[in-house]
């Protein structure tokens, strides 16, 4: 949809995700208890069309552009 023109969206990011994941089973198989285990954040991509924030002269703040992916 970011590509077809909305300004902005979010996307699951499901590799990053897994990776996670894979992290804490080999925390349990080690002999770590899941109950220890601190709860992960799901991981997104901030998706925003840089040429619909043009045309809406939107500024993007700079603490923002550095979770962003732009899309033409």
């Amino acid at each position: 949809m970011v590509k077809g023109g909305i300004f902005m969206a979010t996307r699951f990011d499901y590799y990053a995700s897994g990776k996670s994941a894979a992290r804490i089973i080999d925390r349990h198989r080690k002999g770590e208890s899941l109950g220890s285990v601190p709860v992960q954040k799901n991981p997104s991509v901030l998706l925003i069309n840089e040429t619909t924030s043009k045309r809406l002269r939107i500024n993007i703040p700079d603490t923002v552009l550095e979770h962003v992916k732009f899309i033409q």
